[in-house]
């Protein structure tokens, strides 16, 4: 018996290694399992065979996120996706393909691939999701930000052929700059927000001073909008922002032409604004005047104590988070006076 299991022990111990060490991939195995999938129009037809590949990339980035290679890796995944949205045609493939290139472009912003990432987002969305708006944001990121990358012809070619949207209303002529100077471009980066007693303060960080034209649209469903000229949304401030306290429904952000992304903040019913610009770092401050509806708060522990701030130096505000689709939890949160 005792013989037995010191052979089952060395056994394991002899192949153990040898196991995992098949597992461990390698870049220059994935891009060979690439060009095998991209170069056979009969795997091709397989999802299985597009979606194991897939999983090996993942293993690869889980088993080393400091490669000096990585960003060669999430390169070929994501033309991988790429190559699974022409093979399937479905746009859930396509989106997950524009999704992993622009991660990529502002993970690895000194890349020599990152222009070429963007590149082949702004393909994906013009020929694949028909998203010509996003297509024109892909390319002129693409030679606003890698003005000296391999792509940068093709991106203005494509910027030459695609129609420009038409605005509501054109910005003041001394406010018009030609896209191909405005060098790089601001960045609508972060929202946050958060609930006060008297008001609801969302704060929309920018990487640099922008010009911020207000819309107040009141009515059943009341709403406020603004257009920053000449900035760009960051990927991860794209779509919808949920607040639902009462007050505030939620913020809407998204590229509404070349030369603006648009800001809507959903209310629940009128209420006055305040707008208020600072600096260092550039943020853009709304205050929707009005007390949030009531909601009875969760106890989420001790209270909140500082050993470097006094008392005084201290505001206490509330900010309701949804927890589900009609729950909510409030949050007491304890700011430092002037900052925000």
């Amino acid at each position: 018996m005792r013989w037995a299991l010191s052979s089952f022990i060395f056994v394991l111990l002899l192949f153990g290694g040898t196991i995992d060490h098949a597992h461990a991939e390698s870049y220059s195995a994935l891009r060979a399992e690439y060009q095998k999938l991209s170069h056979s129009a009969q795997m091709q037809r397989q999802r299985t065979n597009w979606e194991r590949l897939l999983r090996r990339f993942d293993r690869y980035v889980g088993q080393n996120p400091l490669a000096p290679e990585l960003d060669k890796v999430l390169f070929l995944q994501a033309r991988t996706w790429d190559g699974l949205s022409k093979a399937s045609g479905r746009t859930d493939d396509a989106r997950e393909a524009v999704t992993r290139y622009v991660a990529l472009a502002a993970q690895f912003p000194d890349s020599r691939l990152s222009d070429d990432a963007l590149f082949h987002a702004g393909q994906a969305s013009e020929y694949r999701l028909g998203d010509r708006t996003m297509a024109r944001l892909y390319y002129l990121r693409l030679v606003t930000r890698f003005p000296d990358g391999d792509m940068v012809d093709e991106a203005h070619k494509r910027l030459a052929i695609l129609p420009k949207p038409r605005a509501d209303k054109a910005p003041p002529m001394a406010l018009q700059q030609d896209s191909r100077t405005v060098g790089a471009a601001p960045e609508l980066e972060k929202i946050r927000f958060w609930s006060g007693p008297e008001y609801t303060r969302i704060v929309l960080e920018l990487t640099a001073p922008v010009v911020a034209k207000p819309y107040y649209l009141k009515g059943e469903q009341p709403r406020l909008y603004f257009d920053l000229l000449y900035t760009l949304p960051s990927a991860s401030v794209t779509g919808e922002t949920a607040v639902r306290n009462g007050l505030v429904k939620q913020v809407r952000t998204s590229l509404f032409d070349e030369q603006r992304t648009r800001v809507v903040i959903d209310l629940n019913r009128v209420a006055e604004y305040k707008l208020t610009t600072l600096e260092d770092p550039h943020r853009l401050v709304v205050d929707i005047l009005g007390a949030p509806q009531k909601y009875r708060c969760l106890r989420l522990g001790p209270p909140l104590q500082s050993k470097q701030l006094k008392t005084t130096q201290l505001q206490t505000y509330w900010t309701v988070l949804p927890i589900g689709h009609r729950a909510f939890m409030c949050r007491r949160i304890m700011v430092q006076k002037g900052y925000v």
